[in-house]
């Protein structure tokens, strides 16, 4: 229901919505220790993007970097973003980890492509379809 994808400090990682099949606004929920640079914009710790306000085929480029704390505590080298899909159903909430919920991780260039379920309880991982991948250095 969630994934790991490592970073190094000052990675650009790039997110594509490839393709959404459901009923419900589709998104990608990102957590780290640290922060997202989107843009001009810096966000902490944790940041969710929606299909339906982000260009389908388009890359989104995050900045990460972990924060200060992360480094002091000694925590593993390299950083790790978890990769989770949600959705909005229609109440206004950012839902996960229930009903049919799961993902499909498959390795790719630079990367990984996920498909996903949302709360529909079926088996055919096309709610949202999106991929993570490094910018090579």
């Amino acid at each position: 229901m969630m994934d790991r994808f490592e970073f190094e400090d000052g990675d650009t990682i790039l997110i594509t919505f490839e393709s959404t099949n459901s009923e419900w606004k589709q998104g990608v929920g990102l957590s780290l220790f640290g922060d997202f640079g989107v843009d001009e914009s810096l966000y902490k710790d944790r940041i969710v993007l929606w299909e339906t306000t982000s260009p389908k085929s388009q890359n989104i480029s995050l900045h990460c970097e972990k924060t200060k704390r992360y480094k002091k505590k000694g925590l593993p080298q390299p950083g790790i973003l978890n990769v989770k899909n949600v959705w909005d159903s229609g109440n206004g909430a950012i839902e996960a980890w229930i009903g049919g919920a799961a993902m499909i991780v498959e390795e790719i260039e630079n990367g990984k492509r996920y498909r996903c379920n949302d709360g529909h309880p079926d088996e055919n991982f096309d709610d949202i379809v999106f991929t993570v991948q490094k910018v090579a250095r």
